[in-house]
């Protein structure tokens, strides 16, 4: 979590030297630890953290959703990382 945390963050303030009217956040739950083709091993309690660490740049942010593959968890994980804004 904390690789991912902070590369992240390096993105995130790469974003702020533009100073964006708008965010695309294109989430993808197939980074959770149990998704069959990922190797990133995110928790779902992390993309709360994630999504607060994005929210709290305050930029409007729209999300668009991709992959994830573990269907019986993907519900939690969205909502996990929706609870973080």
């Amino acid at each position: 979590m904390e690789a991912f945390r902070t590369a992240q963050t390096t993105a995130l303030d790469a974003i702020a030297t533009f100073d964006p009217g708008l965010l695309v956040v294109s989430f993808g739950a197939d980074t959770w630890e149990g998704d069959p083709i990922s190797h990133f091993k995110l928790t779902t309690p992390d993309y709360t953290v994630l999504a607060r660490d994005i929210a709290g740049r305050g930029w409007p942010t729209a999300i668009v959703m991709e992959g994830g593959y573990a269907v019986d968890a993907l519900g939690h994980n969205v909502a996990s990382f929706l609870s973080g804004f």
